[in-house]
């Protein structure tokens, strides 16, 4: 889809992807810290796997709900399985976000 943009639009949108990234994965970080009971996130791994921190299907399905919530975007009960990791599960988010915003062109 970026390369279908004009060049200036590209580089808003790539831009616009990584703040969504980055505001995705530290939701996704506070969330892993909670069922952890853990009082930092500096002790979250973003490459350590949902299923390796114990995530239950109740809770990815959980998850996958207060996503859908707050992003606005329909997603698969199973997204936390396809996309084991905070950082993969970000990035994904993160593009499904963009692609679901309007694109507006200068004049």
């Amino acid at each position: 889809m970026l390369e279908q943009l004009p060049k200036s639009n590209r580089a808003l949108s790539a831009q616009n992807q990584a703040n969504w990234e980055e505001a995705i994965q530290d939701w996704l970080i506070d969330r892993v810290a909670t069922w952890l009971f853990v009082s930092t996130t500096s002790e979250i791994d973003i490459e350590e796997t949902f299923a390796g921190y114990g995530l239950t299907s109740i809770a990815a399905v959980s998850m996958t709900g207060d996503l859908e919530e707050w992003l606005g975007l329909e997603l698969s009960p199973t997204l936390a399985y396809e996309y084991p990791t905070i950082t993969s599960l970000a990035r994904h988010l993160g593009e499904m976000v963009v692609q679901a915003q309007p694109i507006t062109t200068s004049s």
